[in-house]
């Protein structure tokens, strides 16, 4: 897999050929006399240090000028450091290149250099080749019941409420549901919509589901399709040339790309180079987390395609045929990258007879994309022809042109010009358009930009031949948890001033305050494995909401949030009250026992992060995220429980009951940890008995006897040790 140069063995016996072909080979009397002299020369012991690190202490000889170091210094990938070897008692050593300019401090017997990657190799990796291993996932056979029931009393007095529950059952690729809906109120019978639904996961890239009641996939917001429905998606994916990653030191390289672990590799010091790496996505990152005896570090480059393009090669279809309410009804949608610049779009739908549909083709780079296409809705309304374009003309302006042509009717043309300028740090923007639809010509500007880091003003104005209207918003935001927005505004119906803020005391809380045509409305929002909703406003409006889900699983009943996606995942850290986090967004805390059940959308890689800034001190952890790809089951339990060790402050005393300041503890199994000031330290949690030696600060030591649930812990100059209750 990877590329090294020659053992420099080899290199230097096809010099010393060479150099003997042209008279130049030294003499054996010339070996055995250069090996004479720099065995003669005084040996020192240094302490090597390579980019400032230490490597431990070596054996080094100077002759003249030159440095002669213990060849058991150097490490892999470093053969061109030293130059010729010899032998001295037994210890070899490499005369160090002059290029290095090694550095020896002979008072603080220290020998120190810089990597020089001239000097080093290159390894080669195709990646194409290499398979990542997957992250620790199993199939989880999993049961779940889902509820939701809300209140509402109107400013009319009039009272309404809407219930939900609904049975899930997966495991591996199948899952299936059935739930019921029923909403009522003060004017209107009880009424109950059933539903029901099977889905099968082919692989990754493709399922088939059938449903009663359920939501359709074209058809908008509007519910009640019942038929079949399926999707698949075919990827062929972008490489980029070449990702160049500089090793210094030896050490290991995780590559992520676009959010997908591509693998881990172990190269000696030098430069790896990546070929052939796949990008995910028409935008993220590659990186590279270098782990090497200097700590942990991250090298990245940024990647980006146009986000309306497919990769050459690539589609997505889906399609339903069923009714919708009592309407017989299909649908398709294809979407197909016919070249690494052009996409073809297309969808058609027919129901009870009537036939709509568009087909587009786009073509993009980074500054420019143009999408022309026919568009037929109903047979009144016909086929039109559509264009769209949006550009940047330079670093600060940019154009937007968009037009709808009836091919019927050209006089119902509709279209619209926008030109946008960045003016130092203020976004501008100027359009003018035709609608005869709406308000035949009509022209609007718009300005926005940042007063200072916390404030940003912005307004608009659109003058139509129906009217004038103006509006000017000033946006505060002090910090990440308050947020406050008042909006002011002119038209036909009268001046109008709106305001809003919003406060969020902890990621799963938001407190919420409005107003907007004289309604004063305040909310609250409680987001966890219950989730609550209540609002009341001044007109008299109350609303009141709460849902979930009872998840079981593992053997045991989970409380979890409502599921948002089509994927079950049970996390175990074994750590509670951990908050977990899903490619940024706030998923929920683990419970009791450190578990948390949340769900992801299917054929989406998984990122899982812990906020390490806010774990309490006796927490530790190996890694803030983990990396799971696609799941391919329905349910999937991911235990990350060895990424967390949690320990435990005990405070330790002196037999006379003084705090051991500064003391270390020596278990009897080896481990030793020291104390500070108040005689405190973080030892691991275990649910053994620990016993050990005390050494205080004085040099004397004394027996202790640590249990599991031990806060303060006072030695005894005998072997028993004694554990005293916390005061």
């Amino acid at each position: 897999m990877f590329s090294k140069p020659a053992p420099l063995g080899r290199i230097s016996g096809r010099w010393l050929l060479l150099s003997a072909l042209l008279g130049l080979a030294p003499t054996a009397s010339a070996q055995t006399t250069l090996a004479a002299d720099i065995c003669a020369a005084p040996e020192d012991l240094a302490e090597v240090r390579v980019d400032g690190l230490s490597r431990g202490t070596y054996s080094l000889r100077r002759a003249g000028e030159g440095l002669w170091l213990q060849t058991e210094a150097l490490q892999a990938g470093e053969e061109r450091y030293g130059q010729a070897q010899v032998t001295c008692d037994g210890l070899a050593f490499t005369q160090l290149n002059p290029v290095l300019a090694a550095q020896y401090d002979a008072e603080r017997q220290t020998l120190a250099f810089q990597a020089r990657l001239d000097l080093l190799p290159v390894y080669t990796v195709t990646v194409s080749d290499a398979q990542a291993a997957p992250a620790a996932s199993q199939n989880l056979p999993l049961y779940a019941l889902e509820y939701s029931l809300e209140a509402h009393r109107l400013p009319s007095s009039v009272l309404e409420q809407r219930g939900r529950l609904q049975g899930t059952y997966a495991n591996g690729p199948f899952s299936a549901r059935v739930g019921i809906t029923e909403t009522s109120s003060s004017t209107r019978e009880l009424e109950l919509l059933p539903s029901a639904a099977a889905r099968y996961q082919l692989n990754r890239d493709a399922h088939i589901e059938a449903g009663w009641n359920i939501q359709p996939l074209l058809a908008g917001g509007v519910g009640g399709f019942s038929g079949l429905q399926a999707q698949v998606t075919g990827s062929a994916v972008r490489r980029t040339d070449d990702f160049t990653v500089a090793l210094p030191q030896p050490g290991t390289v995780t590559l992520i790309s676009g959010g997908v672990l591509l693998g881990r590799w172990s190269f000696g010091a030098g430069r790896a180079v990546f070929r052939q790496l796949p990008l995910t996505g028409s935008a993220g990152a590659i990186v590279a987390i270098i782990s090497d005896a200097g700590g942990q570090r991250e090298v990245s480059a940024a990647y980006s395609f146009p986000a309306a393009l497919l990769p050459a090669g690539s589609y997505r279809a889906l399609g339903e045929a069923g009714r919708l309410g009592t309407l017989p009804y299909a649908g398709a949608q294809l979407s197909y990258g016919l070249t690494p610049a052009l996409t073809l779009d297309a969808q058609a739908q027919v129901k009870a007879g009537v036939t709509s549909g568009a087909l587009a083709v786009t073509t993009a780079n980074q500054n420019h994309t143009l999408t022309v296409g026919l568009a037929h809705n109903s047979p009144d309304q016909g086929t039109a022809a559509t264009v769209a374009y949006g550009g940047r003309l330079s670093s600060a302006a940019g154009l937007g042109i968009k037009a709808q042509i009836p091919l019927g009717n050209v006089q119902a043309t509709r279209g619209e010009a926008a030109l946008g300028y960045d003016l130092g740090g203020v976004a501008t923007a100027v359009g003018v358009g035709y609608d005869p639809q709406q308000a035949g010509w009509y022209g609007r500007v718009q300005a926005s930009g940042d007063l200072s880091e916390t404030v940003r003003l912005s307004g608009a104005a659109r003058l139509s031949e129906r009217g004038r209207q103006v509006s000017l918003t000033l946006g505060y935001k002090p910090s990440e948890q308050w947020t406050a927005v008042v909006n002011a505004a002119a038209g036909p119906s009268g001046p109008e001033v709106r305001a809003a803020a919003t406060y969020l005391p902890t990621p799963d809380q938001r407190v919420s305050l409005a107003y907007g045509s004289g309604v004063l409305y305040g909310a609250y929002q409680q987001r966890g494995t219950v989730e609550v909703n209540a609002g009341a406003g001044s007109n008299g409006q109350i609303d009141l909401g709460v849902e979930g889900a009872l998840v079981y699983a593992n053997d045991r009943v989970y409380a979890s949030a409502a599921r948002s996606s089509e994927v079950s995942v049970l996390l175990e850290t074994g750590i509670p009250n951990l908050s977990i986090y899903v490619a940024g967004a706030f998923q929920g805390r683990t419970d009791a026992q450190g578990a948390l059940v949340f769900s992801v959308s299917s054929g989406q890689p998984v990122d899982l992060r812990v906020d390490v800034q806010a774990l309490p001190i006796e927490i530790s952890v190996k890694d803030a995220h983990l990396l799971l790809p696609s799941p391919e089951s329905r349910a999937v339990k991911v235990d990350w429980r060895e990424n967390f060790e949690q320990a435990r402050i005990v405070s330790f005393q002196t037999p006379t009951g003084a705090e051991a300041s500064y003391a270390t503890v020596s278990l009897d199994t080896g481990e030793e940890y020291d104390l500070d000031a108040f005689g405190t330290g973080l030892l691991p949690r275990t649910g053994q008995v620990q016993s050990g030696r005390l050494r205080l600060q004085d040099g004397s030591s004394c027996a202790v006897t640590i249990s599991p649930q031990a806060e303060t812990v006072r030695c005894s100059a005998d072997p028993s040790g004694t554990d005293l209750p916390a005061d």
